[in-house]
């Protein structure tokens, strides 16, 4: 899949996000921000266990929607 979004717009979420990802913890789902792009948009996902962050961006995608997961 390739997507195409404004940099500085992914930038903005992604130092947001960043205080939600437990460094400590090496668990996939407190160590990543989950991408998801889903109907031309990408959604940023983290969690701490206590709380969590959804972010939405509008996004142009090639190929079929899909999830990934990065640190």
């Amino acid at each position: 899949m390739k997507i195409t979004i404004n940099k500085s717009a992914i930038e903005s979420v992604v130092s947001s996000i960043q205080p939600f990802i437990e460094k400590r913890d090496m668990s996939i789902i407190t160590a990543c921000i989950l991408l998801q792009v889903q109907n031309g948009e990408l959604i940023l996902k983290a969690t701490d266990y206590e709380i969590g962050i959804l972010a939405k961006l509008e996004c142009q995608s090639e190929g079929e929607d899909d999830m990934l997961a990065v640190n």
